[in-house]
């Protein structure tokens, strides 16, 4: 008897040690919105059931604060937009994806996505997503096709009023964003710092000219946010509406068969057609991964590239980088994205961004016409690229 209750601690004791053996642990970076976090949680479950001796460990970062702790080789695995991706600091961490996946498995991505997430001819992150490119919406309903040419305005105007439809287009007029199809329309394309300090130019000028002739023929509102912009859209008081591709859920919801979307058309410039600024998220793996938790982190971002996580990100307004992952209606907007622009890198996006804001915020408060708000935006620029220097 007393052998056997020497044999039974013996194997509890055992099972204890087994038991407090500490588990590996994965350290996977992001700087992902809170309303979005769930979905991270929700597949850190599925995952670690999957793998019962890991504990995934999941760290919201800015951008120096996952460069520190790459430079600590304290990330396995990271999520990231591309725009910060691509800073040639924080790219030179990171492994070439491509060593991690087969190309067929990256050719089933969308080339602006693999485009906008490649330095130096290496592709530093796996796409799974776009987010905030910009597209034209419109209503199908209201008798009236889409105007080709901004020289049909003015008649399609007139029909819309007969039908107390009193604006063509608004979009949300304080967001420097949604100026670059307008911008991109006249020809002008913002890449780095050479575009920026050449800013105020002819190309720029006729694009600001064009949204003040629309203001001045009351076809769009004089002032308008975007909350103010979709309640116009959604109210039938416009025909089109210039936004986000996220908000398409919460539009088609509110219109159903209605919405209708389509690629930005040749109004400023007849031969040359307007662009969005396409900006793709991938998953990105340092150079310094060790041996035994590449395994794990292939597993972890093929989890959260298959068809049920992407599912969760779509309700967010999401698109995959993945056509295989999309339904009929967000297939439309991934075919507009064919000829976006990419986002330029951070810091150029930056500076561009608080130039405009600055001055574009207080343009009705002083009554500027949008030309003569140019020179103070570039300006602006200047500042702002010689405080980067």
């Amino acid at each position: 008897m007393t052998k056997y209750r020497i044999s039974f601690l013996f194997i509890f004791l055992l099972l204890a040690l087994l038991g407090c053996q500490k588990k590996q642990e994965v350290y996977f970076f992001h700087n992902s919105p809170g309303y979005a976090h769930f979905i991270y949680e929700q597949q850190k479950e599925i995952f670690e059931e999957n793998h019962p001796d890991i504990t995934l460990r999941i760290i919201q970062a800015d951008e120096e604060q996952l460069k520190s702790a790459l430079a600590a080789n304290e990330v396995d695995v990271l999520h990231y937009s591309a725009e910060i991706l691509t800073n040639p600091d924080l790219a030179s961490y990171l492994l070439n994806i491509e060593l991690f996946f087969s190309a067929d498995e990256i050719k089933a991505h969308h080339q602006q996505a693999l485009q906008s997430l490649t330095v130096n001819d290496r592709l530093i992150a796996l796409p799974d997503q776009f987010y905030d490119h910009v597209i034209l919406y419109y209503n199908q309903n209201l008798g009236v096709t889409l105007p080709h040419s901004s020289k049909k305005f003015k008649n399609l105007h007139r029909q819309l009023v007969q039908q107390d439809i009193p604006y063509l287009l608004t979009y949300n007029q304080l967001d420097p964003y949604l100026l670059y199809p307008f911008i991109s329309g006249a020809g002008k394309k913002i890449e780095d710092r050479s575009d920026l300090k050449k800013f105020f130019d002819k190309k720029t000028y006729s694009a600001l000219q064009f949204l003040n002739l629309l203001i001045f023929n009351k076809w769009i509102p004089n002032q308008c946010d975007g909350q103010q912009a979709r309640d116009f859209f959604l109210n039938s008081k416009s025909f089109m509406l210039i936004d986000y591709a996220h908000f398409y859920p919460f539009l088609a919801e509110k219109l159903g068969g209605q919405l209708g979307v389509a690629d930005f058309l040749p109004w400023i410039n007849s031969e040359i057609s307007p662009k969005s600024w396409a900006k793709a998220n991938g998953y990105g793996v340092p150079k310094k991964i060790s041996e035994g938790k590449s395994v794990l982190v292939k597993d972890w971002i093929q989890q959260m590239t298959s068809p049920a996580a992407l599912a969760e990100w779509a309700k967010l307004g999401r698109f995959s980088s993945l056509a295989s992952e999309l339904n009929n209606s967000q297939s439309v907007i991934y075919q507009l994205l064919n000829q976006a622009h990419i986002k330029p890198k951070q810091e150029i996006y930056h500076i561009y961004f608080k130039a405009v804001l600055d001055e574009i915020n207080g343009l009705y408060e002083q009554h500027y016409s949008y030309p003569k708000v140019l020179e103070k935006i570039q300006n602006s620029i200047n500042i702002l690229l010689e405080q980067q220097k």
